[in-house]
């Protein structure tokens, strides 16, 4: 009888001895857990001469800075924190990568505030940025090469001088004084560009496109929508599918071109047009070059500068 007892009591002192050890180790791997939820909001990087951003729904915003280290701090709302949104970064040598960790179907909550990503850069720092649905704010910039793509949000850059190569699927792209050669393309949102030098390439599938005060070539096309030029220096070569073509107090320095399908042409010289040849044709609409106007053919001038006119549907003029 008392060795059946003794042999009940060594078996309920194993199973308290085990159940022990099960809840010792749940309390470690919470304590584990809990130090991985450890969330950075400030970041300090040195050496840094390549900065990758990968923003997903964050607002980011890079700014230039003096001194030798990236600076960056990270807003998240405490809803986003809960629910398992992080901002990670790895440092390779030279380039830093920035990106947002969050769980399937984790997207911002109408009514939250907007979470943010603030960087500050010194001169030099090449950069590249991806968002899938965030604005983009970049400003004070001094670098070789700006790269940016938004799937869903505006874009703004200005006071900078880099090589740019901007594309924005849905939503504005906004420059202003910026200097360096410039690619733009948005899908459907306006492109404006002010006080900027250096040549620009642009093309929209459906928005407006509108210059001021431009120092440099420009070669752009439209789908749809309108081109509108003021103030600029340089050659123009502007294509419109579905919009008219507008150009006032340009000085042409080379040979140029103006295309549209429906929409009129409108282009307003400081050069004398004794500094043309013109070679203009319409489909449908009429010409008019100085005090002289015509339908569907004008060549005419002998200046060193060659400047080609077409338009489907649509008037041309040029004074």
């Amino acid at each position: 009888m008392d060795r059946r007892v003794k042999t009940r009591a060594g078996a309920l002192r194993n199973w308290l001895i085990a159940a022990l050890a099960v809840l010792l180790g749940l309390a470690l791997t919470a304590g584990s857990a809990g130090e991985m939820e450890e969330v950075e909001t400030e970041l300090t990087a040195r050496g840094v001469r390549s900065l990758e951003v990968e923003g997903s729904f964050f607002r980011v915003e890079v700014m230039g800075r003096t001194g030798n280290d990236v600076e960056a701090r990270f807003e998240i709302p405490e809803r986003l924190l809960d629910r398992g949104v992080r901002v990670l970064h790895e440092q390779s040598g030279s380039r830093l990568r920035v990106w947002v960790k969050r769980p399937p179907g984790v997207l911002n909550t109408a009514g939250l505030k907007t979470p943010q990503m603030v960087f500050e850069v010194p001169v030099g720092v090449e950069l590249r940025i991806d968002n899938s649905s965030g604005a983009v704010y970049v400003a004070g910039l001094d670098t070789g090469e700006v790269t940016i793509e938004v799937s869903s949000g505006r874009c703004e850059v200005e006071d900078v001088t880099a090589e740019l190569d901007i594309a924005v699927s849905s939503g504005s792209l906004t420059l202003r004084s910026c200097d360096g050669v410039k690619t733009l393309k948005t899908s459907s949102g306006k492109i404006s560009v002010r006080d900027a030098g250096g040549d620009i390439r642009a093309n929209t599938s459906s928005g407006s496109q509108t210059y001021t005060g431009i120092n440099g070539s420009i070669a752009a096309g439209a789908s749809s929508g309108s081109i509108s030029v003021t103030d600029q220096e340089g050659t123009l070569e502007l294509r419109a599918s579905s919009g008219s073509l507008r150009v006032e107090e340009v000085t042409l320095t080379g040979d140029s071109s103006f295309t549209t399908s429906s929409g009129s042409i409108t282009v307003d010289f400081t050069n004398d047009l004794e500094d043309f040849s013109f070679d203009l044709r319409s489909s449908s609409g009429s010409i008019r070059v100085g005090g002289t106007r015509a339908k569907g053919k004008v060549v005419t001038g002998s200046g060193p500068i060659r400047l080609r006119g077409e338009s489907s549907s649509g008037s041309q003029t040029y004074r």
